[in-house]
């Protein structure tokens, strides 16, 4: 599939790092996501109900990523990425995360990390 939903540049203000000041002062991460989305089958009966609610997947997004209080960035996409694997049932997720503030003379550190959800065999396909 082609088609791809893409949130770029997701603003959120969270815990995330290793030092003690990182994990008493909030700072803002910066999160890409991209899904793999049929455009086609949504935009044939104009409903959101036929494919993935980007409003929704971005407040789960920043739900998750406020409450884990992660330590690392690469922790933080990966769960994000297995959120919208299993609970959106997206095919394949990139999710980047940047954090803006890690080296003072970078304008970002950041993580990418592409995810597919394993197809599961079944009896009826013969794949079993």
């Amino acid at each position: 599939m082609r088609d791809r939903i893409v949130i770029r540049d997701l603003a959120i203000e969270c815990i995330v790092g290793i030092f003690a000041h990182e994990r008493e002062q909030p700072q803002t991460v910066r999160l890409d996501v991209e899904i793999d989305a049929d455009a086609a089958a949504v935009a044939a009966n104009d409903e959101l109900g036929d494919g993935v609610d980007y409003f929704e997947l971005a407040r789960s997004i920043e739900s998750l990523v406020v409450a884990r209080r992660f330590r690392l960035i690469e922790t933080m996409a990966e769960e994000v990425a297995r959120l919208a694997l299993e609970r959106y049932g997206v095919g394949d997720v990139l999710v980047r995360v940047k954090k803006p503030d890690a080296i003072a003379n970078a304008a970002c550190v950041e993580i990418e990390v592409r995810r597919r959800r394993e197809r599961v065999p079944s009896m009826e396909d013969g794949s079993a």
